[in-house]
């Protein structure tokens, strides 16, 4: 099952423990051949996949080819990191970036219970520094965005209630980051409403303003959870603030092929087991951001065609097409399903259903990240940890053909969970 990660990781690995995947992770399969030939769609195409297996309490990275085959299934791991000379180990907790770092290294984000970036060269598997950003408390950062050649933005979720102890500790911030030296170089304060913290998550550039999503739960609890909304960050200040309107627990922002439309997936408020109490809270946003702040165009509530809300992530894989998942309960009575989205006619198609557990009941939410490469190779992926594969679809003029499944790795068994690019 693919759980909630924002949350403390010892909530999350007690709650994985039950899938009975603890494997030992093998050495390095070492880099990759790093050329533009590869890039199909010219030099602004990223060169390959990310692809993140975990049981939450291991970790493997491999890298693959855009169109998801494998190219080295042992990149890094846990095992590997561990008996290096790194100061910080790969624990089972790692987070991807939403977008592609423009540097085209591969970007690591250890959260709860270590707090630190990794930056890694693709071509030799070798780790090029590491950062630790929980500056005395945790901050269980969530998404890395490169602003250009020297800087980028670190989000971190956590709230330090014992802040002014150390430098950056403000907690529930944006963090301004030396990718060079690294270092930390300023925090950005998130605006704090209803006092709920802000819990900056996921990042999106537009021009020259980075778009931040704020989450809004309670702490230590989580219990009481806000409206999301949008803040906008240029020259390193908040230039303004949007609420999304009545839904919750909105996800990473994903934007359209041309750049002129972005989509935002709001799965609600989570009970432990996944299960989302209130389905007005959870739909799939449109904006228009042609202009800013972001112009709010279209809404839509997958639940009633599909039997679930959907689940946080989304992705393009045509101006008017989105792949998304829906949002399912641990042991409940509905499955995991991957969808299409059709923005022009609002119709939902299931692609794939996850198979029930044995007792015949709900696995949960184990389909994780989504990602289209459109112009790119035109192919999206999808992280299946019901299987254990990365499932593919071509992009057409007439929506997404399936193709053959791609199996990682298997050396370890761990499933594909997060999915991102270098």
């Amino acid at each position: 099952m693919v759980v909630n990660t924002r949350v403390p990781f010892a909530l999350v690995a007690l709650s994985f423990a039950a899938c009975n995947v603890s494997p030992t992770a093998p050495p390095s399969t070492g880099g990759v051949a790093m050329s533009d030939a590869g890039r199909d769609g010219g030099a602004s195409c990223d060169r390959g996949a990310v692809v993140l297996l975990s049981d939450y309490l291991s970790t493997q990275i491999a890298l693959s080819a855009p169109d998801g085959t494998t190219l080295s299934p042992a990149f890094l791991s846990s095992a590997s990191t561990k008996a290096s000379s790194l100061a910080f180990a790969l624990s089972g907790d790692v987070a991807l970036p939403n977008i592609t770092p423009a540097s085209g290294r591969v970007v690591l984000l250890d959260r709860y219970g270590t707090n630190v970036v990794t930056w890694a060269d693709p071509s030799s598997a070798k780790v090029l520094g590491q950062l630790p950003v929980g500056t005395g408390f945790e901050s269980n950062p969530q998404d890395y965005l490169e602003l250009d050649a020297t800087r980028a933005y670190v989000t971190r979720w956590g709230v330090n209630h014992a802040a002014g102890s150390a430098p950056f500790d403000a907690g529930s911030d944006v963090l301004i980051v030396d990718t060079r030296t690294p270092s930390i170089t300023g925090s950005i304060a998130m605006p704090i409403e209803e006092g709920l913290p802000p819990r900056p998550a996921g990042m999106v550039r537009v021009r020259d303003t980075t778009m931040v999503v704020l989450q809004r739960e309670s702490d230590p609890d989580f219990t009481t959870v806000g409206e999301s909304a949008i803040a906008g960050i240029a020259n390193d200040a908040i230039a303004w603030e949007v609420h999304v309107t009545g839904l919750k627990g909105c996800g990473r922002p994903a934007l359209s092929p041309s750049g002129a439309i972005m989509a935002l997936a709001c799965e609600g408020q989570l009970a432990s087991d996944g299960a989302v109490s209130d389905l007005s809270a959870s739909a799939i946003a449109i904006f228009d951001v042609t202009t800013l702040p972001p112009k709010p165009t279209q809404r839509f509530t997958v639940s009633d065609q599909l039997g679930s809300p959907t689940q946080e992530r989304v992705a393009f894989a045509s101006e008017t097409l989105l792949l998304g998942k829906t949002q399912s309960p641990l042991g409940g009575t509905t499955d995991n399903h991957a969808f299409t989205l059709d923005l022009t006619t609002g119709k939902a198609t299931v692609l794939l259903t996850a198979g029930k557990d044995a007792q015949g009941k709900g696995k949960g939410a184990v389909y994780g990240d989504v990602v289209c490469r459109t112009g790119c190779g035109n192919v999206c992926l999808l992280a299946d940890a019901d299987v254990g594969r990365l499932r593919r679809w071509t992009v057409s003029a007439d929506g997404l053909r399936a193709l053959s499944d791609v199996t990682v790795e298997t050396m370890t068994g761990l499933p594909p969970m997060s999915l991102g690019g270098y």
